[in-house]
């Protein structure tokens, strides 16, 4: 497997990546409410991808594993604002490899803690990962560097 900074021509792949991500393994987070999913992946399109891309500073990477994996998103402040894995590869340890990396390169940047709202589908990822909730909810984790 391979993490790697994403590319423009990851675009596409990528928002499909995490799309499909969000249908699949997230619908209980919105009860399986068709509109409220709908809702959740309208603002995930290759034009959003492409302004992540040129928007620092931030860090937009993807795993690879016999193609695209995984999709991440995390600023220097080292605030997480997104971590979908295709569905196809959950359990593969994909997750914990682009986690990893975004954590390093949050390090690199000088920060000294991530922060992060989990949904609830992807708590005990966040837990099992060393996060613990912080003191504004059960759904928001924090993690010392």
């Amino acid at each position: 497997m391979i993490v790697r900074d994403a590319r423009i021509e990851d675009a596409e792949a990528g928002t499909e990546l995490i799309r499909e991500s969000i249908r699949q393994l997230c619908a209980a987070d919105h009860n399986n409410d068709p509109a409220a999913i709908a809702a959740w992946v309208a603002n995930k399109t290759a034009a959003e991808f492409r302004r992540w891309l040129a928007t620092p500073p931030q860090s937009l990477l993807v795993a690879e594993s016999g193609g695209l994996a995984g999709v991440g998103l995390m600023g220097d402040d080292g605030e997480l604002w997104l971590l979908y894995v295709d569905p196809r590869c959950i359990l593969k340890g994909v997750g914990r490899a682009l986690l990893g990396a975004l954590e390093a390169r949050a390090r690199l940047k000088g920060a000294c803690e991530v922060a992060l709202d989990s949904t609830r589908t992807a708590l005990g990822f966040y837990l099992s990962a060393g996060y613990a909730p912080s003191e504004l909810g059960a759904l928001r984790l924090t993690k010392r560097l």
